[in-house]
């Protein structure tokens, strides 16, 4: 008898390790799974960093974004592990005088006859949504950073040289002024102001070098470069094509171009809360649970044993409220949300043909003017009528105007960036390789 006590255990044994082992079948993870890529290098003027380039590099670098694909298979193997039938339960009693095994399952879990464990499924399916879109909303942040940094390293550092001969034209009107000072056609006052206007001019030129740096930097930072590397930037002159927007004639939007996940991810946990509201009255039925247990007094003895599980108190139901009361604040949710995206669109676009009319109408209607007064005084010094110290001036009016007009391409390229995030722009023809 003793024998057979063993083999029976042994055969239990072996039994629930390839039940086990039966639920732990191989499935393939999630694309979104992502390996860290190498450190970058920096750029040469050989190899110019572009703008598609910065983009395609960040999403492959990106900590966070690495933490928001590793969460998309969190939430896979979640939904795998939901969808697995409950293992069965093996318990050991033993005391002096019996032992007895038992080998038991919930009847109602296996046979799920109310689909419950079905709907927890799709359940779970709906949080595997919401990762996704957690990390198409990564992504849409990420390449706005990108674009607004490159775009601002680039334009500042046509910004710094634009004030660097800023700065060398005053010495050299500090210089004629000196030299007109010895000849008695200038006064020391007209000298001192030329020299306050050189160290405000160098003031501006060593704020906006401390600007392009902190620029720099952060761009650096998204391409996981070290902070301090200077790499050469490639990026076209003309208006970046980034996004293709207009408003109606009543300044309104469609909102089918809206394509931000974070309302979507909202639609979707609402989906989840309708499913979990089915469930929720099920929690009423309780459970069967059926076990066949071998017993060892004096003699091996198997019997087969039933017990009920029935709930006294209807939790179900309470759940259930708890249930609609999420579901009708995230209705209100969607709708608070979907008029802040709208309200966000809105202001982009705006803010975006007021920097555009700067850029293209105005600054060139003033440089224009500026240079013809630079070439009109060009022609009166060759015919002595101006002195080199009014054509440098203009120069520096016009070096003026050159600055503004690069602040104001600035502000085009991130009104742009902007305008594409709040569209839900994540620059898919790059990153879809990637992500």
């Amino acid at each position: 008898m003793p024998r057979i006590w063993v083999i029976t255990l042994n055969t239990l044994f072996v039994l629930l390790c390839v039940v086990g082992l039966t639920g732990c079948t191989t499935v393939q993870p999630p694309s979104t799974m992502a390996t860290i890529a190498p450190r970058a290098t920096p750029f040469s003027p050989e190899n110019p960093l572009t703008l598609e380039v910065a983009i395609r590099q960040a999403h492959q670098h990106d900590p966070e974004l690495r933490v928001a694909r590793h969460n998309v298979s969190v939430a896979y193997w979640e939904k795998v592990q939901t969808s697995l039938p409950p293992n069965p339960r093996l318990s050991l009693i033993a005391d002096p005088t019996e032992w007895v095994v038992k080998l038991a399952t919930h009847i109602v879990d296996m046979i799920d006859p109310v689909n419950r464990r079905q709907s927890l499924i799709h359940a779970s399916e709906t949080r595997e949504e919401v990762a996704v879109l957690d990390l198409q909303t990564r992504q849409i942040a990420l390449t706005k950073n990108v674009r607004v940094n490159f775009s601002e390293v680039y334009i500042r550092q046509k910004a710094t040289s634009l004030l660097q001969e800023r700065v060398e034209l005053f010495r050299e009107l500090v210089d004629i002024a000196n030299k007109q000072l010895a000849l008695g056609a200038l006064s020391r006052l007209d000298v001192l102001r030329l020299e306050r206007e050189l160290f405000e001019a160098q003031m501006q030129l060593s704020e906006q070098m401390l600007l392009c740096r902190q620029a720099n930097a952060r761009l650096n930072r998204l391409l996981n470069l070290p902070l301090a590397t200077e790499s050469v930037l490639d990026m076209p002159e003309e208006e970046a094509a980034w996004v293709s927007f207009e408003l109606n004639e009543n300044n309104q939007m469609d909102l089918g171009m809206l394509q931000r996940p974070e309302l979507t991810r909202l639609a979707v946990q609402a989906r989840e809360l309708e499913i979990l509201l089915k469930v929720a009255p099920l929690q009423w039925l309780g459970d069967v649970e059926s076990g066949v247990y071998f017993k060892n007094e004096d003699s091996t003895e198997i019997g087969i044993e039933l017990l009920m599980f029935v709930p006294v108190f209807d939790r179900g139901q309470v759940q259930k409220r708890v249930y609609e009361a999420k579901l009708a604040a995230l209705e209100e949710q969607m709708l608070a949300t979907q008029a802040s995206l709208i309200l966000e669109v809105h202001e982009a676009a705006l803010q975006l043909l007021y920097v555009r009319q700067r850029l293209y109408d105005e600054l060139p209607a003033i440089y224009q003017l500026l240079l013809t007064e630079h070439d009109l005084l060009q022609q009166a010094q060759y015919l002595g009528e101006a002195d080199a110290v009014a054509v440098r001036k203009a120069r520096i009016e016009m070096l003026d105007a050159e600055m503004a007009s690069e602040m104001a391409r600035l502000a085009v390229f991130q009104s742009q960036a902007d305008l594409a995030a709040a569209l839900g722009d994540r620059g898919l023809d790059l990153i879809d390789s990637i992500s």
